[in-house]
């Protein structure tokens, strides 16, 4: 097997491999592709794309908040929902790498820790939906360090409402709410992500919901790549593996992205 790699993020970690057998007179390419990066990338702009919005808005006037409401609170959902994805795929890409003697991402774990979650992996542990994507962190987790995430605190705990927050979204069901000025009972979202959300919706105001009005803003899309890749982080960090973002700079404040090794 000859083994063709290249990519623009990292040299331990590839966005696509390529794979060339050659068997006797028959030739055959295969390729395996990584979204991960993709997905945060995504978010990322999503977010600064919201902030250059809400950084245009003067406060009052209502033609451009029927020009950009649509667009703004799309770019959110979509910066939320894609920073979800981000987490999902890279545990799913952690655990088929281990079955890859090639790559390179794994390699300062034990080859018996590779073994075991890439024979996990093959029996459909932790495959599909059918496991959360906290437990297929706490699966991988457990495997590596003998021992389960502590899910009592953060960055464990913001994932967790991440989670909640883009299951709502993707599942969204229409209801009517009570505006703040009169409302008895909060939202569930507004419970778990008011303390959460430094930076409110700057196109809305005044009694308008919480959620999805002001919720849905720059800082919850900020909120929620950042809680992706610090999560990612902590946890390559923790058991001892290079994080898939040592090579791109994700800049929000800026409202760029910028790879620090163009």
């Amino acid at each position: 097997m000859v083994l063709l790699r290249g990519s623009r993020f990292s040299p331990k970690r590839t966005d696509t491999n390529k794979a060339v057998n050659i068997e006797g007179r028959g030739l055959s390419v295969k390729s395996r592709h990584y979204f991960s990066m993709s997905f945060i990338v995504a978010a990322a702009h999503l977010a600064s794309e919201a902030k250059r919005i809400e950084d245009g808005y003067d406060g009052v006037s209502n033609e451009y908040l029927q020009e950009h409401h649509v667009l703004h609170r799309g770019l959110v959902v979509a910066a939320v929902v894609s920073s979800a994805s981000c987490l999902e795929a890279w545990i799913n890409e952690f655990f088929s790498d281990a079955d890859e003697p090639h790559v390179a991402t794994l390699k300062p774990l034990s080859e018996s820790i590779r073994e075991t979650m890439a024979g996990l992996w093959n029996l459909g542990i932790p495959r599909t939906a059918k496991y959360s994507i906290l437990e297929k962190y706490n699966i991988a987790y457990f495997v590596i360090k003998n021992k389960k995430l502590d899910m009592s605190r953060n960055p464990a705990q913001d994932v967790g409402c991440l989670v909640q927050l883009r299951n709502a979204l993707v599942h969204y069901e229409p209801n009517w709410q009570e505006h703040e000025s009169i409302a008895k009972d909060a939202h569930r979202l507004e419970k778990i992500m008011k303390s959460r959300i430094s930076i409110c919706n700057k196109l809305t105001g005044g009694p308008n919901p919480f959620y999805p009005d002001k919720l849905l803003g720059y800082g919850c899309a900020k909120w929620a790549v950042e809680t992706s890749v610090n999560f990612i982080n902590n946890f390559c960090n923790d058991i001892g593996v290079l994080p898939p973002y040592q090579n791109i700079e994700l800049s929000l404040e800026l409202q760029r992205i910028a790879r620090t090794n163009p």
